[in-house]
């Protein structure tokens, strides 16, 4: 599989698990005590769906708040978590196929295209320095 694919399906994958996981999060609530009111807020670890409903003189019906920016940090915290879970996996998972991989560093025209870079670099910095000082 190429490189860009593995960053597509690793991409897609962060999404869906960060958007499932915010999700699931809603089942945990909290109920703050606040005298002739009920507030239950939904979502870990910020609240992104608020839920009031007054107990002054009769209970009134429930009203909801959906809280866009709060879901949308939540989506990008867990897909960040399963973006690095993901990550994390694939690299064992390729050491364990190939652990050879030292030979394959050492390998001649790795190791000249290296040295190339590296004497670009060097070059390319020298040259930036010398513009400087004149």
């Amino acid at each position: 599989m190429s490189c860009r694919k593995w960053l597509a399906a690793l991409a897609a994958a962060s999404v869906i698990g960060g958007l499932f996981f915010t999700v699931l999060s809603g089942l945990y609530a909290v109920k703050p005590y606040i005298t002739d009111a009920e507030v239950v807020y939904f979502g870990f670890p910020f609240p992104w769906l608020r839920a009031w409903r007054s107990a002054w003189k009769g209970q009134t019906s429930w009203v909801y708040r959906f809280l866009w920016s709060r879901f949308i940090v939540d989506s990008a915290v867990y897909g960040l978590l399963v973006a690095s879970a993901l990550g994390m996996y694939f690299v064992s998972l390729s050491k364990k196929i190939c652990p050879s991989s030292e030979s394959a560093n050492n390998h001649p025209n790795r190791a000249g295209s290296s040295k190339m870079m590296l004497t670009c670099l060097t070059l390319l910095s020298y040259r930036a320095t010398m513009k400087k000082s004149w």
